[in-house]
């Protein structure tokens, strides 16, 4: 294991210390001393180092931070810490997020990750002095979930992807001085394994049956049936998915020609879909009339504000599924999305489906999606609505 930054001994763990008197700083939940400029915290040392030493570097980089500049390090500076290491990458994701480039889920994926490497090797080592013994305890952690189950290798390589992308953006903004030697042991699972270990999972679609069951389970007027009723028939009508029904602006709808434009916001997957008329009633009906400000919010949560944490619709979608009689081990929302494209490449457009559900190659331009793909993508539509009527074997 790396040598620690911390001075306190092995199994003991320091209680908080109060805030001198007349301190700038305050002893922060991450046992480290810290004080908010120009809204966004700073920290200066762990409480081991000692207030004193905080309180120097506070000094030494006042200037610069108080401007809205970040400080130069310095030579002698002690290096990042584990814990440093997650909160510097968490920062750049979290702004990430509030530019539109990430979503939500994404942060908070690389903040479980970062909870586990944090538990695992512990937040005080030396980011800059891990070890290939250190990575292989991460891995051996990586393929065990937090039940103490078998991960699956998606599960794992997301973390081990995860981790890698954290260490390569620290070394190129600065914080720590190379790329950890990874070692041998802490190679992702190959695509061979992920594909599988897909091959040995059930089949995830719903049944014709199963759709109308939802839709007649959520055919009513209470806010939760609303928005139930408009995410399924979204979902089965364009292949969207959870975090789109969470992040799904007003500018994402055409309302008055009926078409679906939401990118997709980890790669920026340009993605367009034919609305079926009953889907744009359903959310006309769930918005009612709240201003359709282009930058809002379509969905709203239960408080009607805006969704926070992983799989809310995914929370409610059980209760709406297991109402409707669907008694299926491990179903959940995202199977709409599996049903829609497995329903959709029906047709043999394999080009329409793609740009419908965000899949598209980025070398299509909106022009030719517009001008080609535009009937192509009616056709889709109309091929799964009369699937999910009747009309379509």
């Amino acid at each position: 294991m790396a040598n620690s930054t911390s001075s306190l001994p092995a199994g003991k763990s320091q209680s908080k210390p109060s805030r001198p008197p007349g301190s700038p700083l305050f002893a922060h939940a991450t046992k480290r001393w810290a004080k908010k400029v120009r809204g966004k915290l700073n920290y200066f040392g762990s409480w081991a180092d000692g207030h004193q030493a905080a309180l120097e570097l506070w000094l030494e980089q006042k200037d610069e931070l108080l401007a809205g500049r970040k400080p130069r390090a310095k030579a002698g500076v002690k290096q990042v810490s584990v814990q440093d290491a997650c909160d510097h990458y968490l920062d750049h994701i979290e702004e990430l997020v509030q530019k539109g480039k990430r979503t939500p889920h994404w942060y908070q994926d690389i903040r479980g990750t970062c909870r586990i490497i944090k538990k695992t090797i512990g937040p005080n080592w030396t980011a800059d002095g891990l070890s290939t013994d250190d990575f292989k305890e991460l891995a051996d952690r990586f393929e065990v979930t937090s039940t103490g189950r078998q991960a699956s290798p998606v599960t794992t390589k997301g973390h081990i992807m995860r981790t890698r992308g954290m260490f390569n953006w620290l070394m190129k903004a600065g914080h720590v001085k190379t790329v950890p030697k990874y070692g041998v042991n802490f190679d992702a699972p190959s695509q061979n394994e992920v594909d599988n270990h897909r091959d040995d999972q059930q089949t995830k679609l719903f049944t014709r049956s199963h759709v109308r069951a939802l839709l007649r389970q959520t055919n009513g007027n209470t806010n939760t049936e609303l928005r139930m009723h408009a995410a399924i028939l979204l979902a089965i009508n364009t292949g969207c998915q959870n975090e789109d029904i969470q992040t799904m602006k007003f500018k994402h709808i055409d309302w008055k020609n009926g078409w679906y434009v939401q990118p997709r916001t980890k790669k920026a997957k340009k993605r367009r879909a034919k609305l079926w008329s009953r889907t744009v009633k359903a959310l006309n009906a769930m918005v009612g009339d709240r201003k359709r400000d282009s930058e809002s919010l379509v969905f709203l949560s239960k408080t009607d504000g805006e969704w926070h944490g992983r799989n809310c619709i995914a929370k409610e979608f059980k209760t709406i599924r297991e109402d409707a009689g669907i008694d299926i081990d491990g179903c959940g929302f995202q199977w709409l999305r599996h049903t829609f494209i497995t329903t959709a490449i029906e047709t043999g457009d394999r080009d329409a489906v793609q740009i419908a559900v965000g899949h598209a190659n980025r070398d299509i331009t909106d022009n030719y999606i517009h001008s080609v793909y535009d009937p192509r993508q009616v056709k889709i539509a109309k091929h799964v609505e009369s699937w999910l009527i009747g009309g379509a074997k």
